[in-house]
């Protein structure tokens, strides 16, 4: 059982096996305080470091997945729970994103190339899609 402070002040307990995503919290949402997201059967905020939050989820679920989400920061996620790679169309292809996968219903952007996101995935037990090709929406006259 994972044991850490909610933003708010009270202690929150969350099974591992509950858990299946974490990132740092993104200003604007949840507590003003939060550090991090750890998405499980709701989405709890929690004033420990991401990192800190991984380590500890790690300790009880050796496989927790990880990949480098556009900010440079990272995203852990239960890969057997993960589906990805997906495709990205150009308008997608900012800020260092090269791939997407979905985790928990939430479409999540990354750095890591398609073929490295499928790694991952397979890797984590999770079973990768197939490699998707990028649209292009080149116009040929």
């Amino acid at each position: 059982m994972l044991k850490f402070t909610l933003a708010h002040g009270p202690e929150v307990e969350i099974p591992i096996d509950r858990v299946v995503r974490i990132r740092r919290s993104i200003a604007g949402e949840g507590e003003p305080h939060a550090r991090s997201r750890i998405d499980w059967v709701y989405a709890s905020f929690v004033c420990e470091p991401p990192v800190d939050v991984a380590k500890a989820a790690r300790a009880e679920y050796p496989k927790l997945a990880q990949l480098t989400v556009p900010d440079k920061t990272f995203v852990w996620f239960k890969a057997a729970e993960a589906m990805g790679p997906i495709g990205l169309v150009p308008s997608q292809k900012v800020e260092g994103i090269n791939s997407s996968l979905i985790i928990g219903g939430k479409r999540q952007f990354v750095r890591e190339t398609h073929e490295e996101v499928a790694r991952v995935i397979n890797e984590g037990d999770g079973k990768a899609l197939p490699i998707p090709q990028d649209a292009t929406f080149g116009t040929t006259i």
